[in-house]
């Protein structure tokens, strides 16, 4: 013992050269681990709060999916969905646009397949999509490019059908986009529900210009009211959209380009690129990637599952919005084994590198899909009451004063502003000349006295002008 002491050998100056190599040698194995350890030390590992396989949908055989006949009916439009007709369709769909363009007469005749098919699609019960087993953010989504064109398509379609007074055709067209953005969103993807919303924006604009037709019935406008409520009641819940994002960003992360998906300046190309995607795959397995990534996605969900679905009144304060979402935790309900506590999980965000990622491909970044789903609310919310109205005005001649009017003959309850956080009720008002408006806050959460629609400056609320076309006979004379 006193040998190895007078040897002094914890002292590395008196280490010897193949002790030095072997030390060496030593820290670069473990070097990588430590690291590793650490990274992963900092989020704990958490469970999913939901059953993988209970989320990934059975395939439909493609007689059966709706999608084929979409795919179909944007074949047969082709190109003409986006070269000059677009332009005038936005001029048509407009509440408040240019005069109808006369040539769009013709082009629509000719597309009278296309929109048969539209239509035929929108019919069917089930629409398929990628399987979540393996897509990925990279996955493309063909037919989803053609959808706001398609519905763009089918509205102006209406629109020539309510000038002819063909308003049961018309209402075909808008039953159309409805289906249509049921059938979008059901890939699941976070741009599958952002686009089923466009779609349904184009069928709530259009059916609240065809209740103005005066022709319409108080029964027949309650039919329209019931299938619109329906067409909402079958959304798609945030949640599943969270869940199916989930899915995607673990299918990216497992990818054998991984490293190149999250970081594509890294993505050097060339005959060198499988030997460089091996250092980088290993570089980020030392800083605990993709499992770190995984790892705060999942305290994500499961901070925000039992909330993100919620009316904006009822949801616990959130904690963090700039980027993701976090709330506050229930204090009288149990923590999930793992979980991270708010302030923990905020500071995780901000200091780990997954952050930049998680922005760019997550449905937790920026808040986007949950505020375009509450303004699908805001705009069905309004489009009922601009419904109810038009209930009201075939019986009394005139549009209510107010939305306590219209309680509880056509409405349950005055509803309430899907947008305004403190559960304000929707804002309504009858103007001199005989029209109304109805509005929600909008996404500022700020009142502008009813400004829905678009003039010189962008619209500040959501809703609706609710007006009564002139009669017939009046346009005759």
């Amino acid at each position: 013992m006193q040998r190895f002491i007078r040897q002094s050998w914890w002292k590395p100056w008196n280490w010897s050269t193949r002790t030095w190599v072997l030390a060496i040698f030593a820290s670069l194995f473990i070097s990588p681990l430590v690291t590793r350890w650490f990274c992963l030390w900092q989020v704990p590992d958490v469970a999913l709060p939901f059953d993988v396989e209970d989320v990934i949908r059975p395939a439909i055989a493609a007689d059966q999916d709706a999608f084929v006949r979409y795919l179909s009916a944007a074949q047969l439009a082709g190109r003409q969905l986006g070269e000059w007709s677009e332009a005038s369709m936005r001029q048509a769909v407009d509440l408040h646009g240019p005069d109808w363009d006369d040539r769009l007469d013709q082009w629509l005749i000719d597309n009278a397949q296309a929109l048969a098919e539209y239509r035929a699609a929108g019919e069917m019960e089930q629409a398929g999509g990628p399987s979540l087993k393996t897509a990925d953010f990279t996955t493309i989504l063909t037919v989803h490019n053609d959808f706001r064109n398609l519905a763009r398509l089918a509205a102006t379609e209406a629109i020539r059908f309510e000038r002819s007074g063909n308003l049961e055709a018309a209402w075909q067209m808008h039953r159309a986009n409805l289906n249509c953005a049921r059938h979008a969103e059901k890939p699941g993807f976070a741009i599958c529900g952002l686009i089923s919303i466009v779609v349904r924006s184009f069928a709530c604009h259009g059916i609240k210009r065809w209740a103005e037709d005066p022709v319409l019935t108080v029964d027949r406008l309650q039919q329209a009211r019931s299938e619109v409520s329906m067409a909402f009641s079958q959304r798609t819940s945030l949640v599943d959209f969270a869940k199916a994002e989930y899915l995607a960003l673990r299918n990216t992360l497992w990818r054998h380009d991984a490293p190149n998906q999250m970081y594509p300046n890294w993505n050097v190309g060339g005959s060198s690129e499988p030997l460089l995607l091996v250092g980088k795959r290993f570089l980020l397995w030392s800083v605990g990637q993709p499992e770190l990534t995984l790892r705060i996605a999942r305290q994500l969900l499961v901070n925000n599952a039992d909330q993100i679905d919620k009316p904006r009144r009822f949801r616990r304060k959130a904690v963090r919005t700039k980027e993701q979402t976090v709330f506050e935790l229930d204090p009288k309900a149990r923590r999930k084994w793992g979980q991270l506590d708010p302030a923990a999980l905020d500071r995780t965000l901000e200091a780990t590198v997954s952050k930049h990622w998680l922005k760019n491909a997550s449905i937790y970044s920026g808040n986007q899909m949950d505020i375009a789903w509450q303004l699908d609310d805001a705009r069905h919310a309004a489009l009922d009451v601009a419904l109810a109205s038009q209930q009201h005005q075939r019986i009394h001649g005139e549009f209510p004063k107010s939305i306590e009017q219209l309680v509880p003959k056509f409405l349950d309850s005055v509803p309430i502003d899907p947008m305004d956080a403190t559960g304000a009720p929707l804002h309504y008002r009858r103007e001199t000349d005989g029209t109304a408006v109805v509005w929600s806050v909008g996404m500022d959460g700020v009142d502008d006295g009813g400004h829905v629609e678009l003039k010189d400056t962008i619209v500040k609320d959501t809703g609706y002008r609710i007006r009564l076309k002139p009669r017939p006979e009046a346009l005759k004379r």
